[in-house]
């Protein structure tokens, strides 16, 4: 640990780093804030529900497997279902985490919305008032 500590100082003193250079970590602590929330949150899900969610996720995979006539690979369609499920469940936990916190540029945030809007199906269809 000692070694690693040492080669840091020496790298930062190569690159001219000092001490008032750790703002411009900030936006990277609340990147690692939200993704620690998100993780929270999905474990909090997993050991409420993973027994019932694997079970119903197994059970959708039989009855869809059987209506195509395949008998096989029901557990590891599953598997994948639940998998995805709570890859789901971590990405919007981040989403709205990061939003939240603040991880996300203004910028960026409204690049994202305008996409949104564009590809939405489910618009308004009141014009607008001009």
């Amino acid at each position: 640990v000692f070694e690693k500590l040492v080669a840091a100082w020496i790298s930062a003193r190569m690159v001219a780093a000092g001490i008032g250079d750790l703002y411009l970590l900030k936006p990277i602590g609340k990147i690692a804030a939200a993704a620690a929330g998100a993780a929270v949150v999905t474990i909090g899900v997993y050991a409420a529900a993973a027994g019932q969610m694997m079970s119903m996720f197994i059970a959708v995979a039989e009855r869809v497997l059987a209506a195509a006539d395949l008998a096989k690979g029901s557990e590891f369609v599953g598997g994948c279902l639940f998998l995805g499920s709570f890859a789901a469940i971590y990405g919007t936990a981040y989403l709205i985490l990061a939003l939240w916190i603040g991880a996300v540029d203004p910028d960026d945030k409204e690049r994202v919305l305008r996409l949104v809007r564009r590809f939405m199906v489910w618009r308004s269809s009141v014009p607008k008032a001009v």
